[in-house]
């Protein structure tokens, strides 16, 4: 795979500018990996070493997982850190206009949020598809804090502002426009890049959401860098990090990449499944009735890799006797397509619609990484997509394992096809991709959605 790095240039009109562009240079240069910078596919087989995050702590049974070891032993999130900093020096400096006019980011720290247990998955860490929940909230915690009325009562409260801290709103949001979370109340995420796991908050604990406005387009578009941490202070542990874009319905962000042409491109060997979904009410946005959020795509997404193995009884199987679990260490190229197809033709989603996901599944480094390109389509026309990078670790460790049984290989490399029985010990069938004409039909007793 080519890598074409795009490096954003600083500006020159001061020196401290120039001071601040080699400095993220440096961080590029030495650690060979400019993670944020975007990729392109090519015929090449060369492919980039992606950034290694340490500590694997926060494990998703439920959901594969991954993210680049190195080769060196890197001291835990410290390499996290300097990735995630060569994409905040450009957010310090304002670069939200042109090169010439410099202006003050816009910028916010969120109440404090506390990690519930619906939060969480079976190990009780943050289920990586609420992490864009959590970032949702933070925006429009944001408007709630910004109506005068309530600043008292926020303030006021220890569970949003412990030890007294004084929660404010947006800082520096007079040098710009009016800010979409202040104006419009159906803006939703579309597109979500170079998203970084790197620890989760545990169950009980709380976090905070900083914000930088990189880019405000227009009146119906805004990109956040968005950095969960652990408390108010800027230097506090990193959780997480995502490049986020905010837009109105009907505005469509492409994205770098289109996920189902990625194993076009690669002469790896990949791995095609395809499954099907029922959408259900509670699956769709309250402010935008026929949008299926990102957030509930992402979920989508992990059923389908679940089933991949056999469903998620086999993945709890894995851990209880072969010691392995997966974890979600990368999501790139995740947005939403347009709610229309070209001929104008009305196609909006609604609650009983039959979605169907297409993966491919390239295992990389002996089966320690598995990188997932997800397509969700409505009959024929994509609704959303993403790349969940994924990593097999070892379950009481939490190092990357490359120890899979041998049923496992089959599968993952496609020697098993499905309908077929495996594995010994676990006498388990093949997934197939169901006619939704018969295994998907509703019972006949049920009420049609």
């Amino acid at each position: 795979m080519k890598m074409n790095l795009q490096i954003m240039a600083m500006p020159s009109l001061f020196s401290r500018l120039l001071i601040l562009a080699s400095l993220a240079s440096f961080q590029v240069v030495a650690f060979g990996t400019p993670s944020f910078g975007r990729t392109s596919t090519s015929s090449s087989t060369s492919r980039p070493s992606s950034v290694s995050t340490v500590d694997f702590s926060d494990g998703h049974l439920s959901s594969f997982c991954s993210v680049e070891p190195s080769s060196q032993d890197v001291q835990s999130g410290s390499l996290f850190e300097n990735t995630v900093n060569s994409v905040k020096t450009r957010a310090e400096v304002g670069l939200t206009g042109p090169a010439e006019e410099i202006r003050r980011p816009v910028t916010f720290v969120s109440p404090r949020f506390q990690c519930f247990i619906e939060d969480t998955d079976s190990y009780g860490v943050m289920y990586h598809a609420n992490y864009l929940r959590a970032y949702d909230r933070a925006l429009h915690s944001m408007f709630m804090i910004n109506d005068n009325s309530l600043n008292d009562v926020i303030n006021s409260c220890t569970s949003m502002a412990p030890d007294g801290a004084d929660i404010g709103g947006f800082k520096n949001k007079q040098d710009h426009e009016a800010l979409m979370v202040d104006t419009y109340a159906d803006w939703s995420i579309v597109n979500v890049e170079h998203q970084k796991f790197n620890k989760s908050p545990p169950l009980g604990g709380t976090f905070v959401i900083h914000g930088t406005m990189i880019e405000q387009p227009n009146k119906e578009r805004e990109v956040w860098d968005l950095y969960m941490r652990e408390h108010e202070h800027p230097q506090s542990t990193l959780f997480n990090f995502a490049r986020v874009t905010i837009a109105r319905p009907g505005v469509f962000i492409p994205p770098d990449n289109i996920v189902a042409d990625i194993a076009e491109d690669q002469e790896a060997d990949i791995i095609q499944t395809k499954d099907m979904f029922w959408l259900y009410r509670d699956e769709f946005d309250a402010h935008y009735p026929t949008h299926l959020p990102l957030r509930n795509a992402l979920c989508l997404f992990e059923r389908s890799r679940s089933n991949l193995l056999g469903g998620p009884e086999r993945l709890r199987m894995l851990k209880e006797r072969d010691n392995l679990v997966f974890v979600v260490t990368k999501i790139n190229d995740c947005c939403k397509f347009p709610a229309s197809p070209g001929n104008g033709e009305v196609a909006d989603l609604k609650p009983g619609n039959l979605v169907h996901i297409d993966t491919d599944f390239d295992v990389r480094m002996n089966g320690k990484i598995i990188d997932c390109h997800q397509t969700l389509y409505a009959d024929d026309r994509p609704v959303a997509q993403a790349t969940v990078t994924l990593m097999t670790l070892n379950a009481e460790t939490f190092k990357p394992s490359s120890d899979l049984p041998e049923w496992l290989r089959d599968v993952l490399e496609g020697r098993v096809k499905p309908g077929e029985v495996y594995g010994d010990d676990y006498d388990q069938v093949a997934p197939t991709y169901l006619d939704a004409k018969t295994a998907f039909l509703p019972p006949q007793d049920s009420p049609q959605a």
